[in-house]
């Protein structure tokens, strides 16, 4: 390990040494202001800019501000050559998609004893099977991991990290569901997946009356845990919270069936985030894909598709975050970009900076769709929706406002305007 490390490591030789004891007491964890049990990865800080990934194995019975933790290092790492010096399994990198800028750890068999205030966040770490299954999306998210081998103290190499033996997350393991029911580290990640998936479903809509900047206004409800996590989350990441209270109606029915609304205040925590930069510090904590959507019908199960030239997605262009003591509530504004159009969004180009495969069907479609115009067809027009609804003589078109401020409006088109603007937000043009 590095040598200006304050923390002493010690290698241990017996695999028992190094086993989870899921019958220690749950320990408290000052920058998390939470207790977790034995068996949880970590994030402990071993110096200024400086941290390392760890697993809680146990804790002295002596203190209740220390722990003992067992050492995870990146594999292709300086830092993780001491363990490779005699290596007898040559490690090659994975080749899945699922695990595409997801770093490998590796278990080594150092332990230390530390302080509790050194932990300053969670870590998942998950087997490569399960990322490639697609049983857990981590990609982008920093403090999200994949692992493949530990470090055999005997035999001074790597040896395959037993499936069996190995958990994810420790409410996994029977001794800890015999001791204790709620995981911490569960309950965070299922979380996260629950809001990542409600940000796939608007970002995911086929229907194109969406028009050119969608957007949506979602309201979760999560264990405290949960938002004082997204909170610290985000605080250590640099991003500054405003507070704001909000008067929001809730119903009660009280007795003689007496039914009314009334007016509770909750105070939240805002995060503006309207930049790349800004954006770019939640897709660390949630994972880099949550931020885009395919204007796709959805797939089969077990099938996949695959964009091309043309193809419509959707991109998160700001976001607007309220989190309070048990609800978190997301505001969410994207924007239409076709496949095979420039960009100025980074986070975009990140992922289509390589040409699209062109479909032929679609060149043939788009060719048809040119010069066809039909009722209902519908066109975005000054911030509004517009749909036709009759063509009347010298190639004139009348449109109902459909959504916007002009809701209700009339007004006759040029035919060949409108054919322009329906294949623009069909992406044809």
């Amino acid at each position: 390990m590095n040598g200006n490390d304050d923390i002493v490591y010690t290698m241990v030789l017996d695999e028992a040494g190094l086993q989870c004891r899921y019958d220690n007491v749950p320990i408290y964890i000052p920058l998390l202001r939470t207790s977790i049990t034995v068996g949880h990865f970590v994030v402990v800080c071993s110096g200024p800019g400086r941290s390392f990934i760890a697993q809680i194995i146990g804790r002295p019975s002596s203190s209740y501000d220390v722990v003992v933790v067992l050492l995870f290092l990146p594999l292709f790492s300086p830092e993780g050559q001491d363990y490779m010096g005699n290596i007898g399994l040559l490690p090659r990198l994975i080749s899945s998609n699922a695990c595409h800028d997801v770093t490998e750890l590796f278990r080594t068999s150092s332990i230390a004893t530390i302080r509790t205030g050194l932990i300053v966040g969670i870590a998942f770490i998950f087997l490569v099977n399960e990322l490639e299954n697609l049983m857990y999306p981590v990609q982008g998210m920093v403090n999200a991991f994949v692992i493949r081998f530990k470090f055999c103290g005997r035999s001074r190499g790597l040896i395959p990290l037993c499936n069996a033996t190995f958990y994810s997350f420790p409410d996994m393991n029977v001794q800890y569901q015999q001791l204790w029911s709620e995981c911490y580290a569960r309950t965070i990640y299922s979380s996260l997946d629950h809001l990542r998936q409600e940000f796939w479903r608007f970002l995911c809509r086929y229907g194109q009356s969406q028009g050119l900047y969608p957007k949506q206004t979602l309201n979760f409800y999560f264990p405290s845990a949960f938002t004082s996590y997204v909170c610290n989350f985000l605080g250590q990441a640099g991003l500054v919270s405003e507070e704001c209270v909000a008067k929001e109606p809730q119903r009660r029915v009280e007795t003689y069936f007496i039914y009314r609304m009334v007016s509770k205040e909750v105070h939240y925590q805002l995060f503006r985030l309207e930049s790349d930069e800004a954006i770019d510090k939640l897709t660390q904590m949630i994972g880099t894909m949550a931020m885009f959507g395919i204007r796709k019908k959805l797939p089969r199960k077990d099938a996949e598709l695959v964009i091309r030239n043309l193809d419509l997605i959707n991109a998160i262009s700001k976001i607007e975050l309220y989190v309070s003591a048990s609800k978190i509530k997301v505001r969410l504004y994207a924007f239409r970009h076709v496949i095979g159009d420039a960009s100025t969004c980074t986070r975009l180009l990140s992922q289509i900076g390589h040409p699209a495969p062109v479909n032929p069907n679609n060149t043939g479609a788009a060719t048809r769709a040119q010069s066809i115009l039909r009722l209902k067809s519908k066109f975005d027009f000054m911030g509004n929706v517009y749909e036709v609804v009759e063509e009347l003589p010298n190639d004139r078109i009348r449109a109902v406002c459909k959504w916007g401020s002009l809701e209700g409006d009339e007004q006759e088109f040029d035919k060949d305007e409108v054919i322009a603007l329906v294949n623009q937000k069909r992406g044809l043009t």
